[in-house]
């Protein structure tokens, strides 16, 4: 540097800037997960519905120290309420699968000089077996909402007598619902969460009358419920009902045929309502931030 002579005193002031070196290497991350309590380790497995999943970051820090690690669960299937608990110093996370589809949870590691990496780690649930499954869940609600605030509802299967124009005797038909205290031989009825899943599986496929009784009011604007149908491991139709529902209200979704996993069509609406909407079997699950 060369400036003129002066007689004053001059002064300088040199501001450093901390650079960072060459040689810098970011710290590595990866998110593992393993049902609980199973000890296999991995970053894609499978999970049986409702089973507790945990999830550990493996750190080792690169030339720089790691100062903070967060875990975020970026996908979850529709219907899912799920939610991230975590370990001393976020090392460990862990939570429910409450409902059929997808799981991604997402690992971020950041050092002291503010450098990034992440990781991802995949859970995938489904239906437990090829049998026929209705899962009842709820859908246009956010992760900051309470399912126990939401309203009270009763999943119901009946099986639906023969289609033959023969006669036959009346026949006591037995419902198959959570709180029965006499199921049917084929049902097996579940609680996940906020989530019921109705399995339906006789020696011979039958039909099924599905319906949801409301015990609470549905509001305008409130969650709205779905039953979804799986058979053989896949999803054969999903159905919502967006109707303002006084308590005591009944849905009557239809006659669900177990060979075929859908609904039969019938010129009958229900009761009191609008006929309930189908959704597209094929709709991407939307993701739901949950920030550790």
């Amino acid at each position: 540097m060369a400036v003129p002579r002066l007689d004053k005193p001059v002064h300088f002031h040199v501001d450093r800037t901390r650079l960072e070196a060459c040689n810098h290497t970011l710290p590595s991350a990866r998110a593992e997960c393993h049902v609980v309590p199973s000890p296999g380790w991995a970053d894609a497995l499978a999970a049986p519905l409702g089973a507790m999943v945990e999830c550990e970051a493996k750190v080792q820090a690169g030339s720089r120290a790691v100062v903070d690690k967060e875990w975020v669960l970026a996908e979850t299937p529709k219907g899912s309420a799920s939610k991230l608990t975590f370990g001393p110093e976020q090392w460990r996370s862990s939570f429910q699968v409450d409902a059929i589809g997808r799981y991604r949870l997402v690992l971020e590691v950041t050092d002291d000089g503010a450098k990034k990496q992440t990781s991802s780690a995949t859970i995938d649930v489904t239906a437990p077996t090829p049998d026929t499954f209705v899962e009842l869940i709820w859908t246009n609600f956010g992760g900051v909402d309470d399912p126990d605030t939401f309203p009270r509802v009763e999943l119901h299967a009946v099986e639906a007598p023969p289609t033959s124009g023969a006669r036959v005797a009346p026949v006591a038909r037995r419902d198959c619902t959570l709180d029965a205290v006499d199921k049917p031989s084929w049902c097996e009825a579940t609680k996940i969460g906020p989530n019921t899943l109705l399995r339906m599986s006789s020696t011979s496929p039958s039909r099924y009358v599905v319906s949801v009784k409301y015990v609470d009011d549905r509001f305008d604007k409130a969650p709205v419920v779905c039953a979804r149908v799986f058979s053989k491991g896949a999803l054969t139709n999903e159905t919502c009902d967006d109707t303002v529902r006084p308590h005591g209200t009944v849905w009557t979704i239809g006659v669900l045929d177990e060979a075929s996993g859908g609904y039969e069509i019938s010129d009958s609406a229900d009761a009191g309502a609008a006929p309930p909407r189908a959704r597209d079997a094929g709709t991407a699950p939307k993701p739901k931030p949950d920030a550790g």
